[in-house]
This record gives structure tokens, C-alpha cells and sequence, in this order.
């Protein structure tokens, strides 16, 4: 069923979810049943400060070892955010640390599995260098 929407809200729509608008990355339009036809509801979360320091190089100019070191402290960064301003409660994945927490630790496994195959003595030196960074505070490796 198709929805017709005024073209004012298609604008504002196009720009909440586009990767330059102000609800990126932190928006979902969500299509559900309504009395008559279909409603359009948008969910609008943007981050309330940021938990993290600018971060430098890039993680684009950064070589493997210094993306991993960035990823793994915006996880942990998350983490101790997280503890600082709820201490009882557990990091839900659907909160906003959680989020953060996730990706970060997803592309800090995503670099240290995405390296060249190398013998078990450097895989285990990585590993080990990974557990490290995991442990260390954001302030250490960003500027």
C-alpha cells in the first residue's frame, strides 16, 4: 500500500535519515498500521554529549595496530562512561554506551581478525596486545 506524504514532511523525513541530516546515525522511521491506512512514525535519538575525545589520525589514516588501539578504547570508553553515570545498572546493548560499546568492539574485532594470516607466535602476540588495549583508558590513545 502506497503512502502519500505533504512534501514538507518528505524533506524532513529525507533529512533525518540521510548520512549528512541531524538525525544521522541515530534515527529509525518505522511504517505502522494505523485506523486509516498506514502511519509514519519516526524515532528520533541523537546522543545526549559524547563520551569520547576527537580522535587523531583518522581511523583511516591509522595503520592496523592504532585502529585497534581507538576502536578498543571507544568500547571501554563506553563501558566506563556507562559505570560512571549508572552505577546499579547493567549496559543494555539498546541504550546509547551500549551501542557505542558494540560498535567500537566490533571494529576492534573486525581489525585484529582482518589482518594478513600470520604464524601462531604473532597471533598470539596480537592477542595478547588486544587484551591490552581493551584495558586501557580512551584518554590514552586519543588526542
Amino acid at each position: 500500500m502506497a503512502i502519500l506524504l505533504p512534501s514538507a514532511l518528505v524533506a524532513l523525513l529525507s533529512d533525518l535519515v540521510s548520512s549528512t541530516g541531524d538525525g544521522a546515525p541515530h534515527t529509525a522511521i518505522v511504517s505502522a498500521p494505523a485506523h486509516n491506512g498506514h502511519a509514519v512514525v519516526v524515532a528520533h535519538s541523537t546522543p545526549t554529549s559524547s563520551p569520547w575525545p576527537p580522535v587523531s589520525p583518522a581511523p583511516e589514516e591509522a595503520d592496523d595496530d592504532a585502529r585497534a588501539s581507538m576502536y578498543a578504547a571507544l568500547a571501554g570508553g563506553a563501558y566506563d562512561q556507562h559505570r560512571t553515570t549508572a552505577t546499579d545498572e547493567p549496559l543494555l546493548l539498546d541504550s546509547e554506551h551500549g551501542r557505542i560499546a558494540v560498535v567500537g568492539l566490533g571494529a576492534f574485532l573486525l581489525v585484529l581478525v582482518g589482518t594478513e594470516v600470520a604464524p601462531w607466535k604473532v597471533l598470539d602476540k596480537k592477542i595478547r596486545a588486544a587484551a591490552d588495549q581493551l584495558r586501557e583508558p580512551l584518554e590514552r590513545v586519543a588526542v
